[in-house]
């Protein structure tokens, strides 16, 4: 197996072990396991390098195809698979972040209560509903980020257990990179951590101890699948507290960290997890860059002058600094009449306004580049520059404007 070779010898005497004794492991046998695996200073995560401290992430390079489609503006896309922490908590979250950048779509394949062997074989809910790995392999999305819990695995698969998820996870990485669109250079892949802790849960019929045994081997198996197929590797367990169980006594404490059913984040360290993720994976240089970018002219007649040289007539554009988006410029027109409600033209995705802007002014110039009397527009929240009001008895020749405004904040 490719991840188990990435594994230093106690780690899979360990994960062999547990295994071994899928039906019989107590919770206070899987105490001791995520005492020797946890995510505490000292624990050895692979790397490019061999066996280093652990961080909480590495393998940032391995997202080039990604980053630089962010820097040149390219057209992407985004799958998103997982469980129901993809499907319904964090991943609605990230979905909404990412969606926000230009030029980007995403696309969720999470479904709850499911496995990451369903998703592979295409079984249970993934037969029929279209997001199997099939299906995303064949949409070639240029960055894909899994998150797979695994706490599903010992509840819904057969002889279910860590060993069995690591070779799942071989087998899912194995279908991507050796897809015609799934190499390290064509498709990003990120792989998470478990985000679910320790919470006393034990499955019906068994003793599985679904989170506190999963928590101890996601990390090693996660962390050498990353290694073993040219991933980035994100630590999504690490970044939530521990739950509160007392083993000593066999019983559950209260668990303030994860949600009623006790498999889930509460909506506070959704909200965390997602904006951490988000910030790995879309460094603030390309979100508040100070850059330029030309607005886009509407079916109104209006043309960009074409030129920025000294003495020419300045190309309309919004620049945006930090959270705030400045726009000034001109732009020619053919001379046509306004109409109310006429869209003039659009502003750049990353630099539209928070919400509306109502009765910004535009000045307008006639043949011999002489004002005349502002025509008042509404700057709306996706962009677009409507005409508050009709000018129609005049010929305009070029408009120009300058305004700021809080644009979307991420």
């Amino acid at each position: 197996m490719t991840i188990l070779s990435q594994m230093n010898d106690t780690q899979k005497l360990e994960l062999a072990a547990a295994n071994s004794a899928a039906s019989v492991v107590p919770v206070q046998v899987a105490s001791a396991l995520v005492g020797s695996l946890g995510n505490g200073p000292g624990t050895m995560v692979p790397n490019a390098a061999g066996m280093d401290p652990a961080r909480l992430e590495f393998g940032l390079a391995w997202l080039f195809r990604w980053l630089n489609g962010l820097k040149a503006g390219a057209a992407m896309t985004v799958g998103m698979i997982g469980d129901s922490n993809t499907e319904s908590y964090r991943g609605p979250i990230l979905q909404a972040l990412l969606a926000q950048l230009p030029n980007v779509t995403v696309v969720n394949y999470g479904v709850g209560n499911t496995t990451l062997k369903q998703f592979v074989n295409k079984t249970g809910p993934y037969a029929s509903n279209g997001k199997a790995l099939d299906a995303v392999i064949a949409a070639g999305h240029d960055l894909i980020i899994s998150n797979w819990d695994g706490t599903n695995t010992p509840a819904i698969d057969a002889g279910g257990s860590p060993q069995s998820f690591a070779a799942d996870l071989d087998a899912m990485m194995t279908a991507i990179r050796g897809s015609a669109n799934g190499s390290p250079g064509r498709c990003a892949v990120v792989l998470c951590t478990s985000s679910a802790q320790a919470d006393g849960t034990v499955n019906a019929g068994t003793t599985w101890k679904r989170d506190m045994l999963f928590k101890a081997y996601s990390r090693p198996i996660v962390a050498a699948a990353a290694k073993a197929y040219g991933c980035a590797f994100f630590d999504l367990g690490a970044r939530l507290p521990e739950a509160t169980v007392d083993f000593a006594a066999g019983s559950v404490g209260v668990n303030t960290w994860l949600t009623d059913n006790r498999l889930h984040p509460i909506n506070a360290h959704n909200d965390i997890l997602a904006q951490i993720l988000f910030e790995y994976l879309v460094p603030s240089v390309y979100r508040n860059a100070s850059v330029r970018r030309d607005v886009t002219p509407g079916t109104s007649g209006f043309t960009q002058p074409g030129s920025v040289a000294p003495g020419n007539l300045e190309n309309m554009s919004t620049k945006r600094i930090a959270s705030h988006v400045y726009l000034e410029g001109r732009l020619n027109h053919a001379g046509l009449s306004i109409a109310q409600g006429q869209f003039l033209f659009a502003i750049n995705s990353t630099h539209r306004p928070r919400i509306q802007v109502w009765n910004a002014t535009i000045q307008l110039f006639d043949g011999a580049n002489q004002p005349m009397t502002p025509l008042r527009v509404n700057i709306q929240a996706d962009g677009q520059v409507l005409a508050a009001e009709a000018f129609s008895t005049f010929s305009v020749k070029s408009v120009r404007m300058r305004a700021d405004w809080e644009c979307v904040g991420y």
